[in-house]
């Protein structure tokens, strides 16, 4: 799976990950170019975010961390330990009112129930009181955790498939109940089909490649047969061996 992220008018940052590895691609109108690589310890969850004009990525790897890096270094610049924590579930980063959200859902071994977390990983909030972890739970199964980002609102939805808790999340991170969701479940549809619709040129975009490189591959590979052939002709008319 990969996600696309446009920089400017004309060039895309594409970030995806193949077996244990997370690439990166950038794209120039129809050009894409060549793939670097930023981790080699990814296990699961890829998630990303534009935060401070700079594509943030976070993952799970098999120790079940979550890291947080940006693609400008390959040092992580946060790290959540599930040895410290306990085991952290579907980690996704947001970015909003200049800051960047982690969200994630923590698993209780002794009762097996679930809580929603965010946190802001990189402010520290312990000098703050307007800053404070967002937690909600406790939940009988897994929750599906979505959210819906306006220009100033964020929208929090946890579903465990019984309960559906949503919330509005204010300027001081803090949660706040909404009742009335039904505009921003529209939003969520409409930004989750922009996704596929992203994913699907992305897609076409590569099978084009593909398919140009394999013409390429075919012209030069007759040419090579065709210049053989002729140098064999060569030979054999001017004498030489």
């Amino acid at each position: 799976m990969s996600n696309v992220f446009t920089t400017d008018s004309e060039n895309s940052l594409i970030i995806y990950h193949y077996k244990q590895y997370i690439y990166l691609r950038s794209a120039t109108g129809e050009t894409l170019n060549r793939s670097i690589l930023l981790s080699n310890d990814f296990h699961s969850n890829l998630t990303e975010a534009i935060y401070n004009n700079t594509l943030y990525y976070a993952y799970q790897n098999e120790q079940g961390d979550i890291l947080i890096k940006s693609i400008l270094d390959s040092k992580p610049l946060y790290q959540l330990l599930a040895g410290e924590v306990g085991e952290c579930i579907s980690p996704q980063i947001i970015s909003w009112c200049g800051k960047l959200l982690l969200i994630y859902i923590l698993k209780n071994p002794l009762n097996d129930t679930y809580l929603c977390k965010g946190i802001l990983p990189f402010e520290d909030i312990s000098s703050s009181e307007s800053l404070v972890p967002i937690e909600v739970g406790l939940f009988q199964s897994l929750p599906v955790v979505k959210t819906v980002s306006t220009k100033n609102k964020l929208f929090f939805i946890v579903d465990d498939g019984n309960t559906h808790h949503a919330s509005l999340v204010g300027d001081d991170f803090t949660l706040q109940p909404c009742e009335d969701h039904s505009k921003y479940d529209a939003l969520l549809q409409s930004q989750e089909e922009k996704m596929r619709n992203l994913q699907a040129s992305l897609q076409q975009k590569e099978a084009l490649i593909a398919h140009i490189k394999k013409q390429y591959e075919e012209l030069m590979d007759t040419a090579k047969k065709y210049r053989e052939e002729a140098q064999k002709w060569y030979k054999k008319f001017s004498g030489t061996q």
